[in-house]
């Protein structure tokens, strides 16, 4: 993963969509260790977010539910009670 996102991060970056601040990469790392205070990191990369650290609980359902809003869509399942990933780190 460490080779796949080093060869297509710049490339990501160096287009339209990210240079205009249209884009945001959302890089999800799952490790579950299993316990109950099991804690994923999502590190959240935009021209417009700088230095954000969230303190609140975000879930996967929070990602569905940021997805669905940007393809203007219903979230699915759990994303529709989620909290949203694009409130979240300022992203509206």
């Amino acid at each position: 993963s460490d080779a796949w996102l080093r060869g297509w991060l710049p490339v990501i970056m160096a287009g339209p969509d990210w240079t205009s601040g249209k884009l945001a990469i959302v890089i999800t790392f799952d490790e579950d260790d299993h316990s109950d205070n099991n804690r994923v990191l999502t590190v959240v990369l935009s021209p417009r977010v700088h230095h954000a650290v969230v303190g609140a609980a975000l879930s996967h359902c929070s990602i569905t539910r940021a997805a669905a809003e940007v393809l203007h869509v219903t979230p699915l399942g759990c994303g529709r009670s989620a909290r949203s990933l694009l409130d979240a780190f300022g992203l509206r």
